[in-house]
């Protein structure tokens, strides 16, 4: 009898390719993969439905229950280019912002991009 697979959680995004790449190359990975938006993903892991989650580092502020257990991960160094604003005019006249709640992590750099804005 074959080990029950374990349950891992990808985001379902096109920066994830080079982690299901990996999966791909060994078809007996053992994990039985789910994708989900970052903020189903971390709801996942936090709700114990998966021990194993890719998930952004904006859904761990207010966790203390969690381990990093690998070196790799999906970062940038240098500008990042996934959150966009976008407006028919300039982001100081801007009254109201309206965001994606899939995305814990992009609703906080907008947070912080606005605060930073004369």
């Amino acid at each position: 009898m074959s080990k029950p697979k374990i349950n891992l959680v990808l985001v379902s995004y096109l920066n994830t390719l080079p982690f299901l790449e990996g999966f791909n190359c060994n078809p007996n990975h053992g994990f039985n993969l789910l994708f989900k938006t970052p903020s189903e993903g971390a709801k996942s892991f936090f709700n114990n439905e998966a021990p194993i989650a890719l998930i952004p580092i904006g859904s761990l502020i207010h966790q203390n229950e969690y381990s990093i257990c690998t070196d790799y991960c999906i970062g940038c160094d240098g500008a990042v280019r996934t959150v966009g604003v976008f407006s028919d005019c300039p982001l100081n006249d801007l009254e109201r912002v309206y965001l994606d709640e899939d995305s814990r992590t992009s609703v906080l750099l907008v947070k912080c991009y606005s605060k930073s804005r004369p």
